[in-house]
């Protein structure tokens, strides 16, 4: 295989002067560690002291010239590598608070879905509102409507609610009555409340 842009720079002939030949040494032994974790901007400020040195020889100059021109290369390299790893951070970070009712405070009774029940509609049957898993939609509890609840705001979206629970014998589920209910994320996408159809029970 061809060999890497760090192999190549250290084909380079020795330096001559003491100084230049010590940086060298510690700038080839960090080449084993990832990008990431090298000392860029430490190495880029010793290369630049030692090119103000007087004494250095031509061919010195152009091994610090060189050096400085990859470290620039690699300074680049290693912020777009930590800008990937905080973005993949921050994702994972979301997408574990969205998913995992446990990350959220404990002062909330129940944490999941809001959706508007097919069945509790308001019509034929009082209206109730389904609080499911995002990810199974299985029916969590049931919802009773109150001044706490803004379904317009609240509803297909992942909200955190407080508030006594009965649990009603006829539809085997627990009914909430509201104290408080926070949203705790936007929309989830293609949920569309009014259409989620009721989910058979485990």
């Amino acid at each position: 295989p061809a060999p890497s842009a760090d192999e190549v720079r250290d084909l380079m002939p020795l330096a001559q002067a003491d100084s230049l030949r010590a940086l060298e040494a510690d700038f080839k032994a960090s080449l084993g560690l990832p990008v990431i974790d090298r000392p860029i901007a430490q190495f880029q400020q010793r290369y630049q002291a030692v090119e103000a040195d007087p004494q250095l020889t031509p061919l010195d100059r152009q091994i610090v010239r060189a050096r400085l021109d990859q470290i620039r290369r690699l300074g680049t390299l290693k912020s777009m590598l930590e800008e990937v790893s905080t973005t993949r951070q921050k994702v994972e970070q979301n997408i574990a608070t969205q998913r995992s009712p446990d990350t959220f405070p404990v002062r909330y009774d129940a944490v999941g879905l809001l959706v508007a029940s097919a069945v509790y509609n308001g019509e034929g049957l009082p209206r109730l509102y389904r609080l499911i898993d995002a990810s199974s939609r299985r029916t969590l509890a049931y919802v009773r409507p109150s001044d706490e609840v803004d379904a317009a705001a609240a509803l297909g979206r992942v909200v955190g609610i407080a508030g006594p629970a009965t649990l009603d014998p006829a539809i085997k589920a627990r009914i909430i009555d509201p104290v408080k209910v926070d949203v705790l994320n936007q929309p989830i996408e293609g949920v569309q409340s009014s259409q989620i159809t009721q989910p058979a029970r485990p």
